[in-house]
């Protein structure tokens, strides 16, 4: 079974679009943004605004660089310096390609909010959506935020109610617990104390959850010893391999490349499967080669 690994994004439309994207329905993808072109064409908000900018092909661009953006700066893998600056806007919400569901409310707010924008990239459309341009994060992160703002205005989005069940109270100190309330209203959430009022219930699991030392040291910036980290690097990628995380997969789907790929078509090396990481996200479904995914990992 393969160990998921971190992904480069590419905005390239040179190439097949790599993972977490479709690896070779370009072509078809582009053609399913064309009710949310024509729907955001028709806002009265964007009836002053370029046809350019509603275009299928420019929709689909700033939609990868959108993903891509949080990928680079709102996943697990992101720098150390800008890490986790606002709760990461979930994935399956860029895949609802219709004309009033979210993707099409994701879109208007960011094409909105570049249209008010009085800052010299906005008005140049090409750098303004290059996502990939570090010199542009502040902007992009202000864009990212209004957009899930407006996600939850429109209840796109909830506000999450999180409880810590009892087994969380009786493995961690008062102190402890107080950390873990810190986090969830630092992003955005609610800590309940009933059960029924939760949309997420935390509970301790001694396989996967923190120790109580890494649990009071979760705010702590401070770098660690290099000696001690080089000691330390072969037992921590034994236990990294074996993480059942980083192991267990989900295969949602089989693709095989267009007959007019340059590949071999149908041959079982150009074969990808969409897979859902166990314990991740759905931000962090991506494709992989098939030939790396046993039957056993085949959804029915």
């Amino acid at each position: 079974m393969p160990k998921r690994k971190k992904t480069t994004l590419s905005l390239d439309d040179k190439t097949p679009p790599p993972n977490p994207f479709p690896p070779y329905d370009a072509a078809e993808d582009l053609a399913s943004y064309s009710k949310i072109s024509a729907a955001l064409r028709s806002a009265p908000e964007l009836s002053k605004e370029n046809n350019t900018l509603t275009s299928p092909k420019m929709l689909m661009n700033i939609t990868a660089g959108m993903r891509y953006f949080q990928d680079e700066y709102l996943g697990m893998e992101a720098s150390k310096a800008n890490k986790w600056p606002m709760n990461r806007i979930p994935d399956h919400l860029f895949h609802d390609r219709s004309p009033s569901g979210p993707l099409y409310q994701i879109l208007l707010s960011a094409l909105l909010f570049q249209s008010k924008s009085k800052s010299n990239a906005a008005k140049k459309l090409k750098s303004y959506w290059t996502f990939t341009n570090p010199k542009h994060y502040k902007t992009h992160l202000a864009l990212m935020k209004k957009v899930r703002a407006d996600l939850l205005r429109h209840k796109f989005l909830t506000v999450p109610r999180v409880y810590l069940d009892d087994t969380v109270h009786l493995t961690y100190s008062d102190v402890q617990v107080e950390i873990l309330e810190g986090n969830v209203l630092r992003f955005g959430g609610e800590v309940v104390r009933n059960r029924s009022e939760a949309t997420h219930v935390v509970a301790y699991d001694a396989d996967a959850d923190l120790s109580s030392e890494d649990l009071t040291h979760l705010d702590d910036d401070s770098e660690e010893d290099d000696s001690e980290e080089d000691s330390d690097e072969e037992d921590s990628e034994k236990k990294d391999a074996e993480s059942p995380q980083k192991l267990y997969l989900r295969t949602i789907a089989i693709q095989k490349p267009q007959a007019s790929s340059k590949r071999k078509s149908g041959s079982n090396e150009d074969a990808m499967a969409r897979v859902h990481w166990w314990f991740y996200p759905s931000s962090y479904d991506e494709w992989i080669p098939a030939s790396d995914v046993n039957e056993d990992g085949m959804e029915e």
